[in-house]
């Protein structure tokens, strides 16, 4: 395997990856399930694009809502009005709830404008049973190391599958006095039996000198229950510097 450095541990193999290997960050995507309520912030002054794995067949939206909503296929396009009288410029600020049908599920989004010129790719995640059918399908075939790999990588450069299921959370874990380390996000794998763990980690201040992440940090219960991986961006922090880490782990009643 092309790593910068793999070192074993009781609980399975802890792989520090370079992340020139993964390639360049992607912007976090946004997974909507169906037949729940999502607040979703979406660009007041840019195209926002959301697609399903199946093919759009309405949105409904409230009437007189300054949002504009267009599909075709299995893509949806939404902007909101911009309103221009003289010089002054007005950009939307009000939320409006959009009801998408997809692959016979209806998808219930709180769409809520910003400001930004940056638009996340937003998913309509497929009903359980045809995402842990599609899983199966892409990652069924691979071996356990191409699993793995595979699974990080989408995640790292933030081109997940609409079929994983994306929870945010805010978590500490105290491992060490040397770092700040906080979970921020939980993705499931159904079919696989896979869960992966995104933690900010941050090299805590006081510190003199470059700290260098070793297994000793992390072999340590609470990262995780059965862990098969790690992998971080950065090997080496100067106080205050901070990288993500992936910590992936068999889910209960996995593998």
């Amino acid at each position: 395997m092309n790593t910068k450095r793999i070192l074993l541990t009781a609980f399975g193999c802890l792989v520090l990856l370079p992340g020139a290997l993964w390639g360049q960050v992607g912007i976090a995507p946004i997974v909507v399930q169906p037949e729940q309520t999502t607040y979703v912030e979406m660009s007041n002054t840019e195209v926002n694009r959301i697609s399903c794995s199946d093919v759009i067949s309405d949105i409904a939206k409230p009437p007189g809502r300054h949002i504009e909503p267009n599909y075709v296929g299995k893509n949806a396009f939404i902007t909101f009005p911009i309103m221009k009288q003289g010089d002054t410029i007005t950009y939307a600020s009000d939320s409006a709830r959009l009801f998408i049908s997809c692959g016979g599920s209806v998808y219930d989004i709180i769409a809520v404008p910003k400001k930004s010129k940056e638009t996340s790719p937003i998913y309509l995640a497929p009903p359980k049973g045809n995402a842990l059918k599609e899983n199966i399908a892409r990652l069924g075939g691979l071996d356990h190391e191409e699993r793995c790999l595979k699974i990080l990588n989408e995640i790292r450069t933030g081109k997940t599958p609409e079929t994983y299921i994306l929870r945010t959370t805010e978590r500490t874990v105290k491992l060490s006095p040397d770092l700040r380390i906080i979970q921020t996000r939980q993705w499931d794998i159904e079919g696989v039996g896979i869960r992966v763990n995104e933690f900010d980690v941050t090299a805590l201040p006081g510190r003199s000198e470059r700290l260098a992440l070793t297994e000793k940090y992390f072999y340590k219960k609470g990262i995780g229950k059965k862990v098969v991986a790690i992998s971080l961006e950065r090997l080496n922090l100067d106080p205050g510097q901070s990288t993500r880490m992936f910590v992936l782990e068999y889910k209960e009643g996995g593998q």
